[in-house]
């Protein structure tokens, strides 16, 4: 299999505090193991850097997807069937036709659970990133979340990660969250 470049070298997916408060918020508060779509946008950030030794300035391409908005889904089947596809009507209560170029990537929740894609999730990505906006089809992530509370019930502990699939692989992609910096 042929290696094909890298289109997003320097991917990161940015986000406020406040998005990722709702999220969480939502998926603790969820009756089940739940799932989700994000939205945002992709961006594109040219950075020009000058050298004394060259007369050529240094171009690099920076890309982030910027997480706006995370729509969970209320139904604990969620928005896929066993095998993958994705169920029309579920998907739909999540995302109106009209907010289908938004969507940059889609989340699993799982309590105590390790963040690692299983196979109907594989599945589940290539089907949604195949539904996705051109542009944001290479970039298109999947985030895995986890909730573990210690025996005592004292301490409550949150774990995501921000993934993309290049070359058959999962990818990790840093999360800047700007207000939290």
């Amino acid at each position: 299999m042929a290696s094909s470049r890298n289109p997003y070298p320097h991917m990161k997916t940015t986000t406020t505090g406040p998005v990722i408060a709702t999220l969480m918020f939502e998926l603790v508060n969820s009756p089940c193991d739940a799932t989700g779509i994000l939205m945002g946008r992709l961006d594109h950030r040219q950075d020009t850097r000058f050298n004394d030794a060259d007369d050529q300035p240094t171009i690099s391409d920076r890309y982030s997807m910027v997480l706006e908005q995370a729509a969970v889904c209320r139904d604990c089947d969620g928005f896929y069937n066993d095998d993958g596809s994705i169920n029309e009507g579920a998907y739909r209560r999540m995302v109106p036709p009209e907010s289908d170029s938004r969507v940059i990537g889609w989340f699993r929740f799982r309590r105590y659970s390790r963040l690692v894609p299983s196979l109907r999730e594989v599945v589940v990505h290539e089907n949604l990133r195949k539904r996705a906006q051109a542009l944001v089809q290479r970039g298109f992530m999947y985030s895995i979340w986890s909730y573990r509370m210690s025996d005592s019930d004292s301490l409550h502990s949150y774990h995501y990660s921000f993934l993309r699939r290049f070359d058959s692989v999962f990818q990790p992609v840093s999360v800047c969250i700007l207000n939290l910096k």
